[in-house]
């Protein structure tokens, strides 16, 4: 039987999140705000938060994206980022139809191998990071449909962040700028129902905004119920000029996530909608509660100098069947951001610092079991909500506490010389120590420690030759530790970590350039990078089960290009395109096998498409409400394991996922009537009826890669809204 603890966990949870509900809706009644959409303005000054602190990105010599969500937002099913993130490029999102797993994020490459969660990335919401200490970023509770603005960082960001080698996504929820607020619902294919809720309050100083949204699904696969709750609370209170204060809190419970793992290419072409029975047997499924809130002051001491402070804590519960275990994780985190920020001007031009402080720390206790699996005569019969409690227990495989801790100190520069010349320099120290104490003593004390230290500095140019041309470029280095996960699961099964697997490290070179051209309504982005891994972290998995195990591969390098453009011709049409190309590939990399070693030098890197290109067509109409948006993507071929197959082995169907393009359309209309605001809407994805592969789980035993996509989908919404 599960721990009682974790019952009475979800239990509270569920009484808290109600509670919750209950209160928004009261909030909401009678006081319901509209949620236009704004037209599209390209700026000729734009300020991006990514970097630490706000910052001009005419300063700024990185490649970053700024995405004003609005209806993709509200209009989107709430369960994938792919409608949401896919205009930028270099950032693949792979949707996996799933979600227990959710969905893998990946910038140029980095993250494309993560067995569950976002790998590589530091992941934030509302300023509380989302990744861990350890650098695993569960992206899954965050509310889609509250989204208001992301920006993304591409290329390794190390140098601010610690653990972030492939870049940074931050995702920012729409902020009160009225009282009142909104109730609507979404229903769709596949089960998918949603219930959505919002209310936001001004008082002087004080701006509140509250959400909660509830969403059952019963997936396009076999064994893929899900039921997921989402409570958002933000607010800030300017307690005077020089001063303001911010807080977040966000609850999110999933009592049930149930897992229809991957299958072989003969499955996915055949039954796609299907799951193994194995994975059936085992109940593969997911119970979680993630809790975390922040607070934060920014104190302005003058024009030019700015102090940051912000603290943050998480708890995690997790139960987790999966085929062979149980895992059973009690998950506290915390930390502490502190950065102080000036800019002076001297004799020989403007200089810009940037001081900061990161502390954070992570407590586990994990425990793991062997799966004996449901009984034989409740496979495909049981009740969601009790899934949990039919599933036998076998003995106990992993008793231990995992603490894990981190320190970061960085200092960037930004000298401008001229109105021409911007150079930025700047390094952090980073220290990580993961220990492990064993509980379960029978096989040896698996206790021991890992610790791990890291310089990552950054040098970057940027020029401005003419008008609003941006020419830039920069040098890197980042690295990425192994999260618990990856350190704890040890092929030979016995406890403690993996003193054979060591951090990913990287160096980066890109080159660039951007103008942004708001009198034609144009922003036009394009860079060029080159990214050498050392250390590269590699998945396989064993024949007797779904876990999923670590080992460092030689080396590897992924060239590409990213190409990015977005107009606004007139205030009612938006247009956006995005493309990349990348040779993501093996240099050197001697695989030890029972026939020997392989060298897999020269091969593809497997989890990530060579093309992609992304298009989105957008028209708001003021006049009569009507709203359009058409998005087509297309994605190249991706190959599934380290081995890859020859261009005319017969088995390449069989070891590759083909590339596919995707049509996208959702239509709405909004109108007042009386004193509310009615939105309606239909979307509907996948409009052409494609056949192809959401995700592929690289070097997963067996040949089970492949995990299908649906078809053609279809959703429904409808809202009111109310400004007091």
């Amino acid at each position: 039987m599960p721990p009682n603890r974790l019952c009475f966990g979800v239990m509270k949870t569920h009484r808290v999140v109600t509670m919750l509900r209950f209160i928004a809706l009261t909030a909401v009644a009678g006081n319901l705000p509209q949620a236009a959409a704004e037209s599209i303005v390209i700026r000729d000054t734009l300020v991006v938060e990514a970097l630490r602190v706000p910052i001009e990105l005419d300063r700024a010599p990185y490649s970053v994206n700024q995405l004003q969500l609005h209806e993709q937002a509200k209009t989107s099913s709430g369960l994938t980022y792919s409608s949401l993130l896919g205009s930028v490029p270099g950032l693949f999102v792979a949707d996996r139809n799933n979600l227990s797993q959710g969905d893998r994020l990946s910038i140029r490459g980095v993250g494309s191998r993560a067995s569950f969660g976002v790998r590589g990335i530091r992941v934030l919401l509302d300023g509380i990071p989302l990744t861990m200490p350890d650098g695993q970023s569960q992206i899954s509770m965050a509310d889609l449909s509250l989204l208001e603005r992301v920006e993304v960082l591409r290329g390794p960001s190390s140098m601010l962040y610690g653990n972030a080698a492939g870049g940074v996504v931050r995702l920012l929820s729409a902020r009160a700028t009225v009282s009142g607020g909104s109730v609507g619902a979404v229903v769709g294919s596949h089960g998918l129902r949603q219930l959505r809720l919002r209310a936001s309050h001004l008082s002087g100083p004080l701006a509140v905004q509250i959400g909660a949204i509830q969403t059952d699904s019963e997936g396009y696969r076999d064994h893929a119920d899900a039921r997921l709750r989402t409570f958002s609370l933000i607010g800030n209170h300017r307690t005077r000029p020089d001063l303001e204060i911010s807080f977040v809190l966000h609850l999110h419970d999933a009592p049930w996530l149930l897992n229809p793992s991957s299958l072989s290419r003969e499955a996915a072409d055949g039954e796609p909608r299907s799951a193994r029975f194995f994975v059936r047997q085992q109940g593969a499924s997911k119970q979680v509660r993630h809790d975390q809130a922040g607070i934060g002051m920014n104190w302005q001491r003058h024009d030019r100098e700015v102090v940051h402070l912000a603290v943050h804590g998480v708890r995690r519960s997790l139960l987790n069947p999966i085929p062979g275990d149980i895992i059973d994780l009690e998950r506290s985190a915390g930390g502490v951001q502190l950065t102080w920020s000036r800019r002076s001007v001297l004799a020989t031009g403007e200089l810009d610092l940037l001081f900061g402080v990161d502390v954070e720390s992570q407590s586990d206790e994990r425990k793991e079991f062997d799966n004996e699996g449901l009984p034989d005569n409740e496979i495909g019969h049981y009740n969601d909500d009790y899934i949990f409690d039919r599933i036998i227990y076998g003995d106990i495989l992993v008793d231990q506490q995992e603490t894990i801790r981190g320190a970061g100190l960085f200092l960037r520069s930004i000298y401008s010389p001229s109105s021409a010349w911007c150079l930025t320099t700047g390094a952090r120290v980073d220290r990580h120590s993961f220990d492990v104490e064993d509980d379960l003593l029978g096989d040896g004390d698996q206790s021991g420690n890992r610790s791990l230290s890291q310089l990552s500095p950054s040098v970057g140019l940027l020029y401005r030759p003419i008008g609003p041309l941006r020419l830039f470029a920069n040098y890197s280095t980042a690295f990425q530790t192994p999260s618990t996960v990856e350190f704890g699961n040890r092929p030979d099964g016995t406890g403690g970590f993996n003193p054979d697997l060591d951090p990913e490290h990287i160096r980066s070179l890109e080159l660039g350039a951007r103008t942004l051209l708001p009198s034609q309504g144009w922003e036009i982005q394009g860079a060029l990078f080159q990214l050498d891994f050392t250390d590269l972290l590699i998945p396989f998995q064993l024949a007797d089960g779904d876990a999923v195990y670590y080992r460092n591969a030689g080396r590897a390098r992924n060239r590409g290009v990213e190409l990015y453009l977005t107009s606004n011709p007139s205030r009612e049409l938006t247009l956006d395109l995005a493309g990349s190309l990348s040779n993501f590939s093996f240099t050197d990399y001697m695989l030890s096998t029972d026939a020997g070693e392989i060298d897999l030098g020269g091969n593809k890197v497997p989890g990530i498409p060579a093309v992609a290109a992304h298009a989105h067509v957008g028209y708001r109409s003021s006049r009569s409400g009507i709203f359009l948006h058409l998005l087509y993507r297309h994605r190249g071929e991706v190959f599934t394991d380290d081995f890859n197959g020859s261009r005319t082995d017969s088995r390449r169907h069989d070891v590759a996922s083909s590339g596919y393009g995707r049509v996208d359309l959702v239509a709405g209309l909004r109108r007042p009537v009386h004193a509310w605001q009615m939105e309606g809407f239909v979307g509907i994805d996948n409009l052409l009826d494609e056949s192809y592969d959401g995700s592929v789980t690289p070097n997963a035993f067996g040949g089970r890669y492949f995990e299908p996509a649906p078809g053609r989908t279809w959703r429904i919404g409808m809202f009111l809204s109310r400004q007091r």
